[in-house]
């Protein structure tokens, strides 16, 4: 391809990519108006009624699912209304940005005045969603009366309906009750270092490869229909990410209750804790958090760390469909994008962390983007000051909460600025300038004196390539089998990126380009630093979405290719059901790769009910200066108070010469011992020798000088008794 080409193909706009402006978009949703009175009642709803509940603290189970709902609805729905965006899914896409964008950055101001309340954060964005509501109400029209017609036409829907979702939705139905009696079935107390998959049932394979069949008889379809294939997307999200929440403990990656702890400590002293911990210099999403833990009325948000992987892979659903309409013309590619992104994320990112919040607000603020830069045609008012408005929220709020995916939003937007697609192309700047005044005063407490620890491995391509991949692939043989499928599934990823990107180029399509720069670009990151080891995941992590819509590309190919044979009536061509059953297989392959790798740390990353309660009493117990110490760090011990001293690990590195022994507990002068079986399955599946802590802690409650304050199967905490 020459040069010249290359631009073309850069700069290319939507027009150029096959019909103008103007045509259809696929996957299309029917358009109800640019905004719908009875949704405006429910924002006006959620802000009369989260501040009060949030005041008033009623014993309310239905709390933390109101207090979601309001994140991410106001004051986003008359927002939307007001702005007129025609397309339903830019509509719910910008509904997110838009909530929780203004609230993060609202609680961040709070918390950097030192004034941050739930109540506060809750009344305002409440008050401001009730103005906007009675603004968005005066510009919609009334709902119109049906009229009605001879053959009923409100009668005629549901026999017009069951034909096309009763084939779809009841082998649904019997696949995921397959899926609940394997999920019922299954057992975490015997996982090995397979992880979860030694401990799941074949029932849950079965569902799985159902699913996967489903879904390959619904892309077999010319058009794929939005119900039945929405309602299949949310399926495979619910077994792949709901399966390890309802078979686990209470609690998923053990970061996520230092996370909670940071996000109670902001809540109850209204500000930061100033040089404690490098993550405070990114506040946004801890306060957003503290802010959604205290008015949800909960005490510890174990529920909000348990189920947000599930919440995060459904609420990036519809922005992955909004991206995939604004960059491709194929329903079959906006259906697999979601379905590959799921199935190839192994990566679990998406806990109860910043980095989840910012990715979904980073690809939002993209997708809209390059849906806006389709032309007048599909939106109208795309350049209006409102919708600048609209993206700058978000982007503020990627900002102040997470110290890598900025980084990634100046790039990305400087490449869709240089492709000349989507409006408003100075928001590169505009990031890269929020991103270097936040750094330089509100990450203070981070930069100072950490200078080496930022910039020493800048350069160092090979170093941070071996850190992010050689040096991580340590640990028992059935746990390198693991890592390994996880680099497997990457590498799979990229063959199948290659290859829809090879099928756009050949077919000189515009987005070939755009999209082969959007999914390479995060990988720059490894030339900058090694991210504590973790930079390779992070690029995949960055780049998933764009990888995904070149990935589905290539898969929809066997599937158009045997749409036309049909379409041609040569039915005696087998590539009709061969293909579909090409796509069914490797689905099914890769939905149960993607659950055994995800999950294949489970047994140190899971956490009990005895070791929570375990963790409770110690909370109790603890004075300002008490030593705790553990054997690791895969415990709850991360809700400990920030501005504590931290637990001491205690390990075969730590202790040096006296060795895992009491001589080395002894030596650390600690008031508790908290041991754990996370603690050892992590030494044991990571360095390929067995953890001691358990038996360590029962040496040292049979020697005295220790009491046992509990005990279980999985955990042992001691206190030291008096003059030990």
């Amino acid at each position: 391809m020459s040069t010249d080409e290359s631009i073309r193909l850069l700069t290319a706009g939507p027009g150029d990519e096959g019909p103008g402006t103007g045509a259809p978009l696929p996957f299309a949703l029917p358009d109800r108006g640019v905004a719908s009175r009875p949704l405006l009642l429910l924002t006006a709803v959620l802000a009369v009624l989260v501040p009060v509940l949030t005041v008033t603290d009623p014993p309310l189970p239905l709390r933390p699912l109101l207090v979601l709902a309001f994140v991410l609805l106001v004051p986003g729905l008359p927002v939307v209304g007001l702005l007129r965006l025609r397309d339903p899914w830019a509509r719910a896409v910008t509904v997110g940005l838009v909530s929780v964008g203004a609230q993060t950055v609202l609680s961040t101001a709070l918390v950097v005045a030192g004034v941050l309340s739930a109540a506060a954060v809750t009344t305002v964005v409440g008050a401001c969603g009730l103005v906007l509501v009675g603004l968005a109400w005066r510009s919609t029209d009334p709902p119109r009366r049906a009229r009605p017609s001879a053959g009923g036409d409100a009668g005629r829907a549901v026999p017009v309906l069951l034909p096309v979702l009763l084939p779809v939705l009841l082998p649904l139905a019997v696949v995921l009750g397959v899926w609940g009696l394997g999920v019922a079935a299954a057992v975490d107390a015997g996982m090995d270092g397979y992880g979860l998959a030694s401990a799941l049932s074949p029932a849950i394979w079965l569902a799985v490869a159902g699913l996967a069949a489903l879904c390959a008889l619904e892309l077999r379809r010319p058009s794929p229909r939005p119900v039945a294939a929405g309602a299949l997307v949310v399926a495979v999200v619910l077994v792949l990410q709901g399966t390890p929440i309802l078979v686990e403990g209470v609690g998923g990656v053990p970061v996520g209750w230092l996370h909670l702890a940071f996000a109670d400590s902001m809540t109850d002293s209204g500000g930061l804790l100033a040089a404690t911990d490098a993550r405070f210099s990114w506040p946004g999403f801890f306060a957003l958090l503290g802010v959604a833990v205290s008015a949800s009325g909960l005490t510890e948000g174990i529920a909000l760390l348990r189920w947000a992987p599930l919440v995060n892979g459904l609420v990036v659903l519809p922005v992955l469909v909004l991206l995939a309409r604004s960059v491709s013309r194929s329903p079959r590619v906006v259906v697999l994008v979601p379905l590959l992104y799921a199935g190839f994320n192994w990566y679990l990112q998406d806990y109860l962390a910043p980095q989840a919040m910012a990715l979904t607000l980073l690809v939002g603020v993209l997708a809209l983007l390059l849906h806006l830069g389709r032309g007048s045609a599909h939106e109208p008012w795309a350049s209006q000051p409102g919708v600048l408005v609209t993206l700058l929220l978000p982007l503020l709020a990627i900002a102040v909460s997470h110290q890598l995916t900025p980084v990634v939003a100046v790039g990305t937007l400087l490449v869709l600025a240089l492709a000349r697609r989507v409006p408003f192309r100075g928001l590169w700047l505009v990031m890269l300038l929020a991103t270097v005044l936040w750094d330089a005063f509100g990450a203070t407490d981070f930069w100072v004196g950490h200078l080496d620890q930022i910039f020493g491995t800048m350069g160092q391509l090979g170093g941070n390539m071996a850190a992010g991949v050689a040096d991580r692939v340590v640990g028992s043989d059935d746990h390198v089998r693991m890592l390994a499928l996880r680099m497997a599934l990457s590498a799979v990823l990229l063959v199948l990126a290659a290859l829809g990107w090879f099928r756009l180029w050949r077919a000189r399509e515009g987005s070939a380009l755009l999209l082969a720069c959007l999914g390479l670009l995060p990988f720059g990151l490894v030339a900058l630093q090694s991210y504590g080891g973790e930079v390779v995941i992070r690029s995949f992590v960055f780049a998933l979405p764009f990888l995904s819509v070149l990935a589905a590309t290539a898969l929809a190919w066997p599937l158009d290719a045997a749409a036309r044979v049909e379409a041609g009536r040569r039915h005696d061509r087998p590539s009709a059901v061969v293909a579909p059953l090409v796509v069914g297989l490797a689905l099914a392959g890769l939905f149960s790769a993607q659950l055994a790798a995800r999950n294949a740390n489970a047994p140190f990353e899971e956490t009990s009910t005895s070791q929570l309660e375990a963790t409770r009493l110690l909370l109790s117990l603890r004075q300002d200066d008490d030593v705790v110490l553990s054997f690791g760090w895969q415990n709850p011990l991360g809700l400990l108070n920030p501005s504590q001293p931290r637990n001491e690990e205690v390990s075969a590195e730590s202790c040096g010469s006296l060795g895992l022994t009491t001589a080395c507990v002894d030596h650390w002068n600690g008031d508790f011992v908290y041991a754990s079986t996370t603690d050892d399955a992590f030494w044991e599946l990571t360095t390929g020798t067995p953890g001691g802590g358990m038996a360590l802690a029962e040496e040292l409650a049979a020697e005295g000088g220790w009491t046992v304050l509990y005990r279980a199967d999985d955990v042992v905490l001691l206190a030291a008794e008096d003059g030990s």
